[in-house]
């Protein structure tokens, strides 16, 4: 991002590097204004406001607000609602796809959003994010799993967090299942 900057000379350029440490510039034309406590911002502008004695914390936003570490195209996914509406959505929120008939849903907390890809290529493009087949049907985020129960048949049972679902790792899946988490 770019910030117009607003502070006393003294820190100045110690914020100027903090900036620049974390992929943001400086910018006097930006609508975004970075302003030290008892300067004032210019109307029509957006602003963060710190306090020259705790550059640690402006530091720690800065960081939250990092490009390396913000959300990438390939992090989001673009679903459809009930409604027909288009909803992009963060793939840390989704804790399952599933495949129904033709149509391949992501499952979220909130609810479920039909999406256009199916599981193959989901399964390809999302591997190295922490998600993994576990039957023709299902996908599942590693980090909703809660726990995993032996099941019948030499199956698992993966309890997601939370108590929302309950999903099959199918004998099939098994193998590739245990090598990703080294069980």
């Amino acid at each position: 991002m770019h910030f117009k900057l607003i502070c006393s000379k003294d820190i100045r350029s110690e914020v100027g590097h903090l900036l620049n440490r974390h992929g943001h510039r400086l910018d006097e034309e930006s609508a975004f204004v970075m302003v030290q406590n008892g300067f004032s911002m210019e109307n029509e502008s957006t602003g963060i406001c710190f306090d020259s004695g705790a550059l640690d914390t402006l530091e720690a936003f800065l960081e939250a607000l990092d490009p390396v570490t913000a959300a990438s195209p390939s992090d989001v996914l673009t679903v459809k609602t009930d409604s027909g509406e288009f909803k992009l959505i963060h793939l840390r929120d989704i804790r399952y796809f599933e495949a129904l008939d033709k149509e391949v849903f992501c499952i979220l907390k909130d609810g479920r959003y039909l999406i256009k890809e199916n599981l193959s290529s989901l399964e390809a493009r999302l591997a190295s994010l922490g998600f993994i087949r576990i039957s023709k049907s299902f996908i599942v985020n590693i980090e909703a799993i809660d726990r995993i129960v032996p099941w019948f048949n030499s199956t698992l049972l993966l309890k997601l967090s939370e108590g929302l679902s309950e999903i099959k790792v199918t004998r099939s899946y098994l193998k590739s299942f245990k090598n990703y988490l080294n069980l």
